[in-house]
């Protein structure tokens, strides 16, 4: 409830966002389009018929396992 209201008063307005981004996959398959807010980082859908932003996203957070994630060497 205290974090709602926080949210309220002093949460970002999500006004410097990016072009709208859609990856594909090694398999050329699009994933969901989505837009990221620059000041705070958040994710959110994108509907590219209606140009409007949807709802929060979370992104997948790339693992070990995960082939996009490489690990550098020093």
């Amino acid at each position: 409830m205290i974090q709602a209201v926080i949210n309220l008063l002093f949460r970002c307005h999500h006004k410097r966002l990016t072009m709208p981004i859609t990856l594909l996959s090694k398999d050329k398959q699009s994933q969901p389009t989505y837009i990221a807010c620059l000041d705070c980082g958040k994710h959110f859908s994108y509907d590219v018929i209606t140009m409007r932003m949807g709802r929060e996203i979370i992104p997948r957070a790339a693992s070990a396992g995960d082939p996009a994630f490489q690990q550098t060497s020093a």
